[in-house]
């Protein structure tokens, strides 16, 4: 309860911030932004066969559910 009282006493009374992003700030997020992906690519490329494996055994499984009428 007080850690709320005090989150709101700091959102209601907020005061004027200066800061200062130098040129170097976007290419840290460009940097960033590069690991991520190459961190999603290469999840995905360590797990390709069984992320297709798992999508196809649902879908051939959703077929064979499936009654022909």
């Amino acid at each position: 309860m007080v850690q709320l009282t005090i989150l709101i006493i700091t959102l209601v009374f907020v005061s004027d911030v200066w800061g200062y992003l130098d040129p170097g700030t976007g290419s840290y997020f460009f940097q960033i932004l590069i690991g991520v992906l190459a961190g999603i690519g290469f999840s995905l490329k360590l797990f390709w066969k069984k992320i297709i494996t798992f999508i196809t055994s649902n879908s051939k499984r959703n077929c064979s559910d499936e009654k022909p009428e």
